[in-house]
């Protein structure tokens, strides 16, 4: 996985989907265990990995899911988590074709691995809950489409 620590701060390439249920009225997102808030599936991307096929493998390895997606945002993001400064570039997808029509029944389960609870929230709901990354809420609440790219600094 493309992620190292320095004196400096914690450098991550990440993936994340945006998955939305049939109607669109709902997001599905995951929280690790011990974690308080929630994000969007997803994980690092590998060396030698596009970002394509490291999105693919992430949510078959997390949610036994195959999916097709198109890319929504890119974005470098600079942040502090758990006392630790960390540069991100995160390349967020969305959805467009999920073979696996069940997992529109399943709330509150367990992904794959056994270690993070996924769980569909309705958009309305999904604006009152913690959620990281912050800037993303309007993109997915919106179902913004047009594909944009963002530099973020919260240090």
């Amino acid at each position: 996985m493309i992620s190292y620590k320095n004196d400096i701060c914690k450098f991550n390439f990440r993936v994340a989907l945006i998955i939305y249920n049939e109607d669109k009225t709902k997001v599905l997102l995951q929280t690790s265990k011990g974690c308080s808030f929630s994000v969007l599936p997803g994980g690092r991307v590998e060396e030698l990995e596009s970002s394509y096929d490291a999105i693919k493998r992430e949510i078959k390895e997390e949610l036994d899911l195959s999916v097709e997606c198109e890319l929504n945002t890119t974005v470098e993001d600079f942040f502090n988590l758990f006392d630790m400064n960390y540069h991100e570039i995160c390349y967020y997808f969305l959805a467009n074709n999920i073979k696996e029509k069940d997992i529109y029944k399943k709330d509150n389960f367990l992904g794959v691995e056994g270690k993070d609870t996924f769980r569909w929230v309705d958009l309305e709901e999904f604006k009152n809950i913690e959620f990281q990354p912050k800037f993303m809420k309007d993109t997915i609440i919106n179902k913004e489409t047009t594909l944009k790219h963002l530099i973020v600094n919260e240090l």
